[in-house]
């Protein structure tokens, strides 16, 4: 990620972040009952986001390219991964503690795109305010103080198509809106069968082999 159209960005922006997510190929049999929870949920278009290759499992380094916004370089750290949570009798996942800093960049060009790994994604996400403890639906354009976004994410790397299905909790009060939004998500779905061996980050899954 050299050269010049890297070095001009606005200042950046730290966010903290709880959140379990999990991965299934496109053959998983999974996966049609998944999209069939979320054939209701508007498909958000579709953007690209580039990975630096780190290998790494606790850091993931992208450039975040979608249409008619700047791009945006985002870092993200783990700072913890609390390891196996329990969410139903056959769902189970890894719960993990994020930082990320992101900033807009000036110029995102074609060479240092070439560098990177391609991403396509498109994501059909349901949005919950935390407020006087309860988790609320909202519009996926309001920003709630604090709140959890739930997700299905079709993801597309060299024609090679995955799903994500995860819950993102931010705010102050970003454990109580995950726990809060966990229930009444999972509730819907309690034949759901999601492992903690299918649990992994982003930066976890483009590091396998």
């Amino acid at each position: 990620m050299e050269g010049a159209s890297l070095k001009e960005y606005a200042p950046s922006v730290l966010h903290e972040s709880v959140e379990v997510r999990w991965f299934l190929s496109e053959e998983d049999p999974r996966v049609l009952s998944l999209r069939r929870w979320f054939e209701d949920v508007k498909v958000e278009g579709e953007r690209h986001d580039y990975y630096v290759p780190t290998a790494r499992a606790d850091l993931g380094i992208k450039v975040r390219d979608e249409k008619e916004q700047a791009p945006k370089l985002e870092t993200k750290f783990l700072v913890k991964d609390e390891g196996e949570r329990t969410f139903g009798a056959n769902l189970k996942g890894r719960f993990q503690r994020w930082k990320k800093v992101s900033m807009e960049l000036a110029d995102f060009s074609r060479s240092d795109r070439a560098s990177l790994t391609r991403v396509g994604k498109e994501r059909q996400l349901r949005k919950f305010a935390f407020d006087e403890g309860q988790a609320k639906p909202v519009s996926i354009l309001d920003r709630p103080e604090s709140g959890c976004g739930f997700e299905l994410t079709r993801i597309d790397v060299d024609g090679k198509v995955s799903f994500s299905i995860g819950l993102e909790a931010f705010g102050d009060d970003r454990e109580a809106a995950f726990e809060a939004t966990a229930k009444i998500v999972f509730a819907e779905r309690p034949d759901l069968v999601l492992a903690v061996a299918d649990s992994l980050s982003y930066p976890a899954w483009l590091s396998r082999p």
